[in-house]
């Protein structure tokens, strides 16, 4: 059975950075998931269900420093596909990945 079907898209982090980096994806009212991930790779949730995706934190080990990423925040989003960016030298940022595919236009946010 493939994972649409019993719930959204899991959810998909890319690492476009040279330093590991580790976070957690909140779902209000379901488990969040913890992540971590290496650099220039990716991460994908084990489960998600029909869990909205209200926020995804990161901090960055950059040379045995943490620095904290800016979050991405909604107010419960399907979208599954995100990236961490570098945005400065020792700034970085979760983001939506919305290039590259056709289904990325097609989970919009939801309107309340």
């Amino acid at each position: 059975m493939s994972d649409e079907l019993q719930g959204y898209p899991l959810v998909t982090i890319i690492n476009s950075t040279p330093y590991q980096a580790k976070g957690q994806v909140v779902y209000p009212g379901c488990r969040d998931n913890d992540w971590t991930v290496l650099p220039w790779d990716s991460w994908k949730a084990p489960s998600r269900g029909l869990c909205l995706v209200s926020k995804i934190t990161a901090q960055v080990n950059v040379d045995g420093r943490r620095i904290d990423a800016k979050p991405y925040k909604s107010s419960g989003t399907s979208y599954s596909r995100y990236v961490l960016i570098q945005t400065s030298p020792e700034s970085f940022e979760v983001t939506r990945r919305v290039v590259g595919e056709a289904s990325d236009q097609e989970e919009p946010e939801p309107t309340i």
